[in-house]
């Protein structure tokens, strides 16, 4: 494995994307690679390393090369900066996709928490007009091939309002605000495929955010997938060994660990 990280925004040093390579001779390389890019969670405050460096090793393990993007937070956070952020690590992995061996045809993104609500965001607003004239790069090169979605933020209707109202720094928004950072809201023909899952007992984001997003793709006739377990911490990542991070075990359950596997089947479907 070869570890690079790139700076994405010279303005903004701290935006990076640390590139996970598998390392193999060209004479031994296999047909060209998918690429999976990581959008951790924490509530744009912050970047869970739980739900960073672990996906990315767990996608490379199954042959993808695998990125993990530190986007915008904080005060920095306000829409669309961290959609511009998502776009402008998308346009890397193009750019780069002959270097990296990857299929730019099988480019996915997964996000986790408030990381799922900005790959839901790259999935169904990559359209963004604001985004695209900040980018010098070709119409929907930022365009996720399929998106895995993880306890994800994806309807203002569903809370938590907090969260969107950080990303609108209002608590008081119209409508069309609520809409330009609800994700569920902007599923058109034109959205990405969706792999979903959550927990029905998540107590941070609730399960209605996955139910309204699933419901609107099938409104929409696009393909999507959904997997909504019984029971499981918010923020359970991976639900195993690897992110249980000494918690006493409240982050291992191996049926909700089931989803992973699964999402690699459904990336070979699309």
């Amino acid at each position: 494995m070869i570890v690079e990280k790139v700076i994405l925004d010279p303005k903004n040093p701290e935006i990076t994307l640390t590139c996970y390579i598998p390392f193999d001779s060209p004479e031994n390389r296999t047909p060209l690679r998918k690429a999976m890019l990581v959008l951790p969670g924490g509530g744009y405050w912050g970047c869970s390393d739980r739900e960073g460096e672990p996906i990315a090793l767990a996608y490379l393990g199954y042959g993808y090369v695998s990125f993990v993007l530190r986007y915008s937070i904080q005060e920095k956070a306000r829409h669309p900066k961290p959609l511009i952020d998502a776009s402008l690590a998308m346009k890397y992995i193009r750019l780069n996709a002959s270097r990296f061996h990857i299929d730019p045809k099988k480019i996915f993104a997964i996000g986790f928490s408030a990381g799922g609500h900005l790959c839901g965001m790259l999935a169904t607003a990559w359209k963004n007009e604001e985004v695209n004239k900040a980018i010098d790069m070709p119409y929907g090169w930022n365009r996720p091939a399929g998106v895995v979605l993880s306890y994800a933020c994806l309807s203002y209707d569903a809370g938590p309002t907090d969260l969107y109202n950080y990303q609108l720094r209002t608590n008081t928004p119209t409508d069309e605000m609520k809409r330009s950072v609800s994700p569920a809201d902007m599923v058109d023909k034109d959205s990405s495929p969706m792999f979903i899952w959550h927990t029905s007992d998540d107590n941070v984001v609730p399960v209605k955010n996955a139910i309204d997003m699933a419901a609107k793709l099938a409104e929409a006739g696009k393909r999507f997938e959904l997997h909504i377990y019984p029971k499981g911490a918010h923020g359970i990542s991976l639900a195993d060994e690897r992110t249980e991070a000494g918690w006493g075990g409240c982050f291992i359950d191996p049926h909700i660990a089931q989803w992973f596997s699964d999402s690699l089947k459904w990336m070979n479907t699309i």
